[in-house]
């Protein structure tokens, strides 16, 4: 399969696949080897509490409003104010982003990615302490939170590919790494990688882009893990 086009991968049709092609990346094995910029940690929620750079949070939105902001209220600004389950209050700010009032509803819980800061006294916006600029917000449903392309997981953040953003990028290479079938080629060297403990090609490729839930942040993002 790695020698096969990237359009036979989910998410990528003829327009995508020829705009990665035009930027070099027309293969399987080319997209494989489309490493990440670096990972966020979207394993599991925190608490607002333990607010520092940027987290996962699990919230419910209690109310939700639109507005003018900036030099003559020429930025569109939809706020939510939001609670973690010890009642710490944040407001979830999206500027000139007017689609987002359809998929926030009060009364629902989600998982929101941000970073949470406190705002400044005397100019505030909202009667929360805590304030996340344009967050990616995803529904919360009850239980444990799975593992997906997205969440769940220490999540890889690429480049764009001739115009084909992370997130389509993420979403084939998920599917692909996590196929019962799927086998990476071997080279030359695989003898001698072995012998000095290196798992085989195709568990590299998957720790590269599918970590396991054990792994260490910093040496990731450092590009210093086993895989890289």
């Amino acid at each position: 399969m790695a020698g096969s086009p990237v359009d036979c991968l989910p998410g990528i049709g003829p327009k995508r696949a020829a705009a990665l092609r035009a930027a070099g990346v027309g293969r399987v094995e080319d997209l494989l080897f489309h490493l990440p910029l670096r990972y966020e940690d979207k394993r599991s929620a925190v608490p607002l509490s333990a607010a520092g750079g940027r987290r996962l949070y699990r919230v419910r939105v209690t109310s939700v409003s639109q507005g003018r902001s900036g030099r003559g209220g020429r930025l569109h600004r939809l706020v939510a104010l939001a609670e973690d389950e010890a009642g710490t209050v944040v407001a979830l700010c999206w500027f000139n982003q007017r689609f987002r009032a359809r998929s926030v509803e009060a009364g629902r819980c989600y998982h929101c990615f941000g970073e949470a800061l406190l705002q400044r006294p005397g100019q505030r916006s909202s009667p929360a302490g805590l304030q996340i600029d344009n967050p990616e917000l995803t529904m919360a449903p009850e239980g444990t939170l799975e593992p997906g392309p997205h969440i769940g997981r220490m999540v890889p953040v690429y480049r764009r590919g001739g115009g084909v953003g992370s997130t389509v990028i993420r979403t084939a290479l998920y599917w692909l790494v996590n196929q019962t079938s799927f086998v990476a080629g071997e080279t030359a060297a695989a003898g001698a990688l072995r012998s000095h403990g290196f798992p085989h090609r195709g568990e590299l490729f998957r720790g590269i882009h599918c970590p396991p839930q054990c792994c260490d942040p910093a040496l990731l993002n450092s590009g210093r893990s086993i895989w890289h």
